[in-house]
């Protein structure tokens, strides 16, 4: 995660925070502490929905 800043998690204040791909190459952003998940096309934008809480694509 070198370079990416990310929030704590919205719902539970965790910095437990994992970064993964799914099948078809999202990004996925998921905290291990509550289970809370934000999926993007892209790196950039998983990063930037987590950080700002936007739920729309």
């Amino acid at each position: 995660m070198a370079g990416i800043e990310l929030k704590p998690c919205p719902f539970c204040g965790s910095i437990n925070l994992e970064l993964t791909s799914t099948s078809n190459g999202c990004k996925v952003i998921h905290c291990a502490d509550c289970g809370a998940t934000m999926i993007g096309a892209y790196m950039e934008r998983a990063v930037k929905k987590w950080n700002r809480r936007v739920y729309d694509d």
